[in-house]
């Protein structure tokens, strides 16, 4: 890097605090699929945490069932008579098994995202040559990033440590280097700038490794 800086408050805040502006179909996802925090998402991501998403969906599609039967009279098969116990067991078995396959998905969702990026990950501290770890590393910052893993604890130190490198490259004043840095640790950061950062330092190491590649003989 180009200084040294030091900023204890930041290093001593972990994982970095992310603010997303939810609007347009994001917005609409948050609210049908159960996007928030409390659910085990961005700040707060959590395996554990997703089986309240998996209810919060469920509740969901109870709506949308309660939905569709004022329009089509969907309850009428559950009502008194012949089919009335076997179509309310299998309302029960439908219910459950929208609950069962959601948080399924869900935990395998951050699973999936897990294995991804601790193989990027292994992949950077393997790599011999500094410039080409520093190049995985900031690419695997990026993909924390917009994979919203920043505050998984498997994660958050990586990231934590890129999101530092990437504001001291940004300033070439070091005031505002330190300012900045203050800031994220008190207040957090906005989604965009942290992306902004992240792949502007991405960029810079890219380009390092490819003119020491090139200069090799």
């Amino acid at each position: 890097m180009k200084k040294k800086i030091l900023c204890q408050p930041y290093k001593d805040k972990s994982p970095v605090r992310i603010h997303k502006e939810w609007k347009g179909f994001d917005l609409v996802e948050l609210l049908l699929l159960g996007r928030w925090e409390i659910c085990g998402y961005e700040n707060k991501v959590s395996a554990n945490r997703r089986i309240i998403a998996a209810l919060y969906q469920t509740v969901m599609a109870c709506v949308l069932l309660f939905f569709i039967h004022y329009l089509f009279d969907f309850w009428a098969c559950f009502e008194e008579g012949p089919l009335g116990d076997e179509a309310q067991i299998a309302l029960l078995f439908l219910i459950s098994g929208i609950f069962a396959g959601t948080y399924i998905n869900e935990r395998s969702n951050i699973h999936s995202k897990w294995t991804y990026l601790a193989n990027l990950y292994n992949l950077a501290i393997s790599q011999p040559d500094p410039k080409m770890s520093n190049k995985v590393l900031s690419s695997l910052a990026h993909d924390i990033l917009i994979m919203d893993m920043w505050a998984h604890r498997s994660f958050d130190d990586v990231f934590h440590e890129t999101l530092f490198d990437a504001v001291v490259f940004a300033h070439s004043d070091p005031e505002e280097c330190e300012k900045e840095l203050l800031t994220i640790a008190s207040d957090g950061i906005d989604y965009k700038r942290a992306e902004k950062l992240i792949h502007d330092l991405t960029v810079f190491h890219e380009d390092e490794y490819e003119r020491t590649f090139k200069s090799t003989p």
